[in-house]
């Protein structure tokens, strides 16, 4: 097979479907021999969204291509598209033309560095994930040479703002860092510099780091701002990166981790 087929779906219980069998007594979801189904493979893949419940919130803080520029609408928009795929609500906290690391000659009003504490809010009972895009407006006024901006004190200054973040109820498992986007205008190893310090940030935080960098090559409405199918190819990775997968043989038992299987959507391929 190809794609993703849902298996099951329920606040309440998981039904059978598609040659799957739950055991709610033993909360164990058993692969049948898929009768139904053509060319099955030996192995088959299983996964989940950790979030099957539209009360929950995803926050999203970038720039302009996080607030969607580019895309035909809001609905196109990278964050958008990932939030629905998640099923979770979409907080878009995107703000363009803003920098995140703090300088002298940069004004304040447009560094993530100088408001994180007004635009990032404690964690609430249906928050699930936060999401951190930021570097394309660095490494354009960086590369410009007529503000005094670097990496180094980009990779400061995102610290700074995650242990923030932590100190308001998130977790680590709820940030995801998304990596810069491409731009044409800045030579590649001046956009690789912030891409790299984006990924050094999360793997020295144990912080998930996706990266779309190379999503929207080709695909740009102007020189920085992803179209359609730049944002939709951004959001494919995010997602992928974000699924769960675990194999198991046909014929043998899958059984949770925790206490219960509800609540998340399956899927095989």
């Amino acid at each position: 097979t190809s794609g993703r087929v849902p298996v099951a779906t329920s606040s309440t219980t998981i039904g059978d479907d598609a040659g799957f069998t739950y055991n709610s007594t033993t909360n164990k979801l058993t692969v049948d021999s898929m009768r139904s189904l053509k060319n099955i493979p030996d192995t088959v893949h299983i996964g989940w969204f950790e979030s099957d419940n539209l009360s929950d919130n995803a926050w999203f803080s970038g720039t302009s291509i996080t607030q969607g520029v580019g895309a035909s609408s809001d609905a196109n928009s990278f964050a958008n598209i990932v939030a629905h795929h998640l099923r979770v609500n979409e907080v878009n906290l995107g703000a363009p033309g803003n920098v995140l690391q703090h300088s002298p000659t940069w004004p304040n009003s447009l560094t993530l560095k100088d408001t994180y504490t007004t635009v990032i809010t404690a964690k609430g009972a249906n928050d699930r994930y936060l999401f951190f895009a930021w570097g394309e407006n660095d490494i354009t006024h960086d590369y410009s040479g007529i503000y005094d901006l670097d990496t180094a004190w980009f990779k400061r200054d995102y610290v700074i703002i995650l242990n923030y973040a932590l100190s308001v109820g998130w977790s680590l498992s709820d940030i995801r860092i998304i990596s810069p986007f491409y731009q044409t205008g800045v030579p590649l190893p001046d956009q690789q510099k912030y891409v790299d310090a984006a990924k050094h940030i999360a793997d020295s935080m144990g912080i998930q780091y996706i990266n779309v960098f190379s999503a929207n090559k080709a695909l740009l409405a102007d020189n920085i701002h992803p179209y359609d199918r730049g944002h939709a190819q951004a959001a494919n990775i995010i997602i992928s990166a974000m699924e769960q997968p675990l194999q198991i043989k046909v014929g043998e038992t899958l059984v949770n981790a925790g206490t219960t299987v509800l609540n998340k959507t399956y899927f095989f391929g």
